[in-house]
């Protein structure tokens, strides 16, 4: 009996680890914030307990941290100056940050946050070959991204190619 218990206590101990990583992550009391920083300045190395969710999430243990160079930096800050009035208000009032992951599977992420008075805030978290590319060259990567190179004379249609890609999100919500 007492090996049964143990054998079930330990199970058990590692799913309430994985709950409490995944606490840890959406728990803004375990960021740094500070609403009163320019979004530009939300910009910032993700947290360990964020790096460690993603990788699990995605089952990806090479997911690395990413900071972003000073051109780059110039690059987001014109485009956070270039999005729409409504959506710069709602940052400014709920973005905790905006982190970069190397070799992110995903173009980005936005996730939630949630306050101690249950007040919704946002993290968003970027594939940094978005800052490295021209916009048909990672439409080209990211279309690309889905086939082996083999050689192979198959001919793919467009309207496959683009319902795989748009079929993808709703596979990952479900």
């Amino acid at each position: 009996m007492t090996v049964i218990s143990t054998s079930i206590s330990c199970r058990t101990g590692s799913v309430v680890r994985e709950q409490q990583q995944d606490l840890l992550y959406k728990r803004i009391d375990n960021y740094d914030t500070d609403f009163d920083k320019g979004l530009i300045e939300r910009v910032g190395i993700p947290p360990d307990f964020v790096l460690t969710y993603i990788r699990r999430a995605d089952n990806m243990p090479g997911y690395a941290p990413y900071t972003p160079t000073e051109a780059e930096m110039t690059i987001i800050e014109k485009e956070l100056e270039l999005l729409p009035d409504i959506h710069r208000q709602i940052l400014e009032k709920r973005l905790v940050g905006i982190y970069f992951i190397e070799n992110f599977l995903g173009s980005g992420l936005a996730d939630y946050i949630i306050g101690d008075d249950d007040t919704v805030y946002t993290i968003l978290i970027f594939n940094p070959r978005v800052l490295q590319s021209s916009l048909s060259e990672y439409v080209s990567y990211k279309e690309n991204s889905c086939f082996v190179r083999d050689d192979s004379s198959t001919r793919v249609e467009i309207q496959l190619c683009i319902s795989c890609s748009t079929s993808r999100h709703t596979v990952s919500i479900i």
